[in-house]
């Protein structure tokens, strides 16, 4: 974030200097300007939104689980019920 915020390296010049994609740095640079990047740390703080959207995931996946719980054991009863 140096080169571009304090030196006035475009984005890709610096790319190019650092030998990384042009679109990674952009992104990057999104997320320090969002003061989501914090200097030190490998990962950007996640939005609200990016959060609930992993709550939500994980829910779906348990719900998935015990869905296909729920579908053996009613096989199983409907074949051993007399």
């Amino acid at each position: 974030m140096k080169l571009l915020e304090e030196k006035g390296y475009t984005v890709s010049e610096a790319a190019n200097s650092l030998g990384i994609p042009q679109a990674n740095l952009t992104k990057w640079r999104k997320q320090y300007r969002e003061g989501r990047l914090v200097p030190g740390h490998k990962r950007a703080h996640p939005t609200t939104e990016e959060t609930e959207l992993r709550r939500l995931q994980g829910e779906v996946k348990r719900l998935e689980m015990e869905l296909a719980i729920v579908k053996k054991a009613a096989i199983y009863f409907a074949r051993h019920a007399t």
